[in-house]
């Protein structure tokens, strides 16, 4: 199985898919999670098998094999045809299958690739994806953290993209001081890579997860807006990073509405999964969509709080 799409059974097995992709799979038929398909661990290890050689990629549909290129574009056109965009612009994201387990994230070790446009653009990312898992440095982390050396095994999630307004991270247990009743939320304009790279200070919200989280409750323990200088944006040529208009660099990125929906997501969340989340998530007019779901791994051993 070369190619599996998010709501499909098999999607949500890790060996296959990868912990992001896995995670994701889980979740999509009952939260707000952009389409997309998965490219198998399977079909990289056949690829591999066909004479891929990651130390001399041409960048080209070539380092395929001629079928799996061909499902790609299949799976790339008919995404095209459910989300009834025109132009189609995907999300390549890397999907290890010993990723976002409950020990180590290997958040930023492996690449995506945003704003991707066309089959020939998707096919390069997706090499690329595929290379990131051998880097110098995503191999540093693997060895630090005891993984396997030979044979990883990685899938690659495509999804549609979504042009955010404004990204967010939340943390359904209090990352810094371990407290389980409390949630984080850290926020800023526009696309996510500002706020997980950590190039720009986002605002950070604390909340009271065991109170009601309507208007009337004091919910918000604590609210910190930031003067917000940068943001990511979605262009024609890729992703780019600007200056926010001054109106909206002291503005907060979020109303109470959303904080209400994103701790609503995030309590959600961590009920389903059985262990206290790590998400990212974005708003695009006004619309909330889930991202990323993974285990937040800095709280011990299976989550458990120390």
């Amino acid at each position: 199985m070369k190619i599996l799409w998010l709501k499909d059974s098999l999607c949500s097995k890790q060996a296959l898919t990868g912990g992001k992709a896995a995670n994701l799979s889980l979740l999509a038929k009952n939260y707000p999670i952009p389409p997309g398909f998965c490219i198998t661990t399977a079909a990289f290890e056949a690829a591999q098998t066909a004479g891929l050689d990651l130390d001399h990629l041409s960048l080209t549909r070539d380092d395929f094999p001629q079928d799996l290129y061909d499902q790609i574009a299949g799976a790339y056109q008919k995404l095209d045809e459910t989300c009834g965009t025109n132009p189609l612009r995907v999300a390549v994201r890397s999907s290890a299958a010993d990723e976002d387990g409950d020990q180590a994230s290997f958040a930023g070790q492996h690449e995506t690739y945003l704003n991707v446009l066309g089959i020939e653009a998707l096919a390069v990312s997706i090499l690329r994806c595929w290379a990131s898992a051998f880097s110098e440095q995503a191999m540093a982390y693997r060895r630090s953290q005891g993984y396997q050396m030979e044979r990883i095994h990685i899938g690659v999630l495509v999804q549609q993209m979504v042009p955010a307004d404004v990204s967010l991270v939340l943390f359904s247990a209090n990352p810094l001081n371990h407290n389980p009743n409390q949630m984080v939320i850290n926020a800023s304009w526009g696309l996510g890579e500002s706020v997980v790279s950590g190039s720009v200070t986002p605002d950070v919200y604390v909340l009271d997860k065991s109170s009601r989280l309507d208007k009337s409750s004091t919910t918000i323990l604590e609210k910190t807006i930031s003067h917000k200088t940068e943001m990511t944006i979605q262009t024609d040529q890729g992703t780019q990073s600007v200056k926010v208009p001054r109106m909206l660099q002291q503005r907060a990125c979020l109303d109470d509405d959303q904080v209400k929906q994103v701790a609503e997501l995030g309590k959600a969340l961590e009920t389903e999964m059985g262990w206290p989340v790590d998400i990212e998530c974005a708003f695009y007019s006004n619309q909330l969509y889930l991202l990323q779901c993974r285990p937040i791994t800095t709280l011990g051993k299976k989550g458990i709080l120390s």
